[in-house]
Protein backbone atom coordinates (compact mmCIF):
# COMPACT_ATOMS: atom_id res chain seq x y z
CA UNK A 1 0.00 0.00 0.00
CA UNK A 2 1.69 3.42 -0.66
CA UNK A 3 0.02 6.12 0.91
CA UNK A 4 0.12 9.97 -0.25
CA UNK A 5 -0.30 12.09 2.57
CA UNK A 6 -1.47 15.44 0.55
CA UNK A 7 -0.22 18.30 2.61
CA UNK A 8 -1.46 20.92 0.38
CA UNK A 9 -5.15 20.41 0.66
CA UNK A 10 -6.08 22.03 -3.03
CA UNK A 11 -3.55 19.15 -4.29
CA UNK A 12 -5.39 16.26 -2.80
CA UNK A 13 -7.86 15.96 -6.41
CA UNK A 14 -4.77 15.97 -8.48
CA UNK A 15 -3.27 13.28 -6.19
CA UNK A 16 -6.45 10.94 -6.18
CA UNK A 17 -6.98 11.41 -10.05
CA UNK A 18 -2.97 10.18 -10.17
CA UNK A 19 -3.78 7.04 -7.66
CA UNK A 20 -6.70 6.05 -9.77
CA UNK A 21 -4.54 6.30 -13.34
CA UNK A 22 -2.06 4.26 -11.58
CA UNK A 23 -4.54 1.84 -10.51
CA UNK A 24 -5.69 1.47 -13.68
CA UNK A 25 -2.81 1.26 -15.74
CA UNK A 26 -1.07 -1.92 -13.47
CA UNK A 27 -1.85 -5.20 -14.14
CA UNK A 28 -2.96 -7.51 -10.98
CA UNK A 29 -1.65 -7.84 -8.49
CA UNK A 30 -2.55 -3.86 -7.94
CA UNK A 31 -0.35 -1.90 -6.00
CA UNK A 32 -2.94 0.07 -3.94
CA UNK A 33 -2.54 3.87 -3.57
CA UNK A 34 -4.06 5.70 -0.59
CA UNK A 35 -4.14 9.64 -1.00
CA UNK A 36 -5.37 11.38 1.71
CA UNK A 37 -4.93 14.00 3.77
CA UNK A 38 -4.40 13.86 7.93
CA UNK A 39 -7.96 16.14 8.59
CA UNK A 40 -10.30 13.96 6.48
CA UNK A 41 -8.82 11.00 8.83
CA UNK A 42 -10.14 13.09 12.19
CA UNK A 43 -12.58 15.43 11.18
CA UNK A 44 -15.25 15.66 13.83
CA UNK A 45 -12.58 15.22 17.07
CA UNK A 46 -10.76 18.42 17.07
CA UNK A 47 -11.61 21.74 16.54
CA UNK A 48 -10.30 23.11 14.62
CA UNK A 49 -9.50 20.58 12.07
CA UNK A 50 -7.41 21.26 8.82
CA UNK A 51 -6.34 25.28 8.11
CA UNK A 52 -4.05 27.41 6.34
CA UNK A 53 -1.02 28.15 9.12
CA UNK A 54 -3.34 28.26 12.18
CA UNK A 55 -3.69 26.36 15.09
CA UNK A 56 -3.81 23.07 13.56
CA UNK A 57 -1.23 23.58 11.33
CA UNK A 58 1.22 24.94 13.87
CA UNK A 59 0.31 22.85 16.80
CA UNK A 60 1.00 20.02 14.57
CA UNK A 61 4.25 21.56 13.29
CA UNK A 62 4.98 22.84 17.42
CA UNK A 63 4.71 18.91 18.18
CA UNK A 64 7.16 18.06 15.23
CA UNK A 65 9.67 20.32 15.08
CA UNK A 66 9.73 22.73 18.57
CA UNK A 67 10.97 25.65 18.65
CA UNK A 68 11.09 26.48 15.03
CA UNK A 69 7.47 28.66 15.53
CA UNK A 70 7.39 32.14 17.54
CA UNK A 71 3.83 32.96 18.25
CA UNK A 72 4.87 35.80 19.62
CA UNK A 73 5.07 37.52 16.36
CA UNK A 74 0.88 36.99 16.43
CA UNK A 75 -1.25 39.89 16.45
CA UNK A 76 -2.36 40.04 20.11
CA UNK A 77 -6.10 41.37 19.16
CA UNK A 78 -7.92 38.52 18.32
CA UNK A 79 -10.15 40.58 15.74
CA UNK A 80 -6.58 41.29 14.15
CA UNK A 81 -6.75 38.49 11.02
CA UNK A 82 -2.79 37.52 11.25
CA UNK A 83 -1.42 37.84 7.77
CA UNK A 84 -1.27 34.25 5.53
CA UNK A 85 -2.67 32.90 8.64
CA UNK A 86 -5.93 30.90 9.26
CA UNK A 87 -7.45 33.17 12.53
CA UNK A 88 -8.70 30.75 14.54
CA UNK A 89 -6.72 30.95 17.60
CA UNK A 90 -3.69 29.79 15.76
CA UNK A 91 -2.25 32.31 19.67
CA UNK A 92 -3.67 28.78 21.42
CA UNK A 93 -1.61 26.57 19.51
CA UNK A 94 0.69 24.34 21.34
CA UNK A 95 2.52 21.20 20.98
CA UNK A 96 0.69 18.99 23.16
CA UNK A 97 -2.64 19.47 20.78
CA UNK A 98 -0.41 19.03 17.84
CA UNK A 99 0.89 16.07 19.43
CA UNK A 100 -2.93 14.59 19.80
CA UNK A 101 -3.82 15.50 16.54
CA UNK A 102 -0.43 13.66 15.15
CA UNK A 103 -1.42 10.67 16.99
CA UNK A 104 -4.82 10.29 16.02
CA UNK A 105 -4.11 11.05 12.60
CA UNK A 106 -1.14 7.91 12.72
CA UNK A 107 -3.89 5.90 14.59
CA UNK A 108 -5.94 6.03 11.56
CA UNK A 109 -3.62 5.89 8.82
CA UNK A 110 -2.18 2.83 10.71
CA UNK A 111 -5.90 1.54 10.61
CA UNK A 112 -6.71 2.07 6.91
CA UNK A 113 -3.67 0.28 6.06
CA UNK A 114 -4.17 -2.72 7.87
CA UNK A 115 -7.73 -2.72 6.30
CA UNK A 116 -6.41 -2.10 2.62
CA UNK A 117 -3.63 -4.56 3.54
CA UNK A 118 -6.33 -7.42 4.94
CA UNK A 119 -8.58 -6.89 1.84
CA UNK A 120 -5.98 -6.55 -0.92
CA UNK A 121 -7.92 -8.53 -3.14
CA UNK A 122 -11.25 -6.56 -3.00
CA UNK A 123 -9.32 -3.40 -4.41
CA UNK A 124 -8.31 -5.39 -7.44
CA UNK A 125 -11.00 -4.73 -9.92
CA UNK A 126 -12.14 -2.05 -12.14
CA UNK A 127 -12.77 1.03 -10.61
CA UNK A 128 -12.17 -0.16 -7.48
CA UNK A 129 -12.94 2.48 -4.51
CA UNK A 130 -10.07 3.07 -2.41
Amino acid sequence: VLVVGGGHYPLLDHARSAAALFHQEQSRPKMLVWAMTGYELVKGQFQPCGDHAGKWETSMLMHLDPGMQDLSTLPEDRSQKPIGASNNGVQDSSGQFGGEVTDSIIAAVRSRVEELLENHGSYQGHGSPM
